[in-house]
């Protein structure tokens, strides 16, 4: 399982103003820290999976970065 996270950009921004336990009030570690914050989403992925024999890769992207989205 490939899970794309689009609008890295968007989500930097968002980190510094705005809390993620305003919506997700489970959420434990710093708001305002990208990778709390990243973590946070992936774990909430991950655990919704139902067939964990097949592995889950993440990739935070921003498509308008060409450096993101090259073979």
């Amino acid at each position: 399982i490939i899970l794309f996270l689009n609008k890295m950009d968007l989500l930097v921004e968002k980190v510094k103003t705005v809390s993620i336990k305003k919506h997700f009030p489970d959420f434990k570690g710093d708001p305002h820290r990208l990778e709390d914050v990243q973590r946070f989403l992936v774990q909430g992925f991950d655990r919704k999976r139902r067939n964990r024999s097949r592995p889950l890769f993440h990739h935070f992207t921003t498509a308008i970065d060409t450096e993101n989205i090259r073979f």
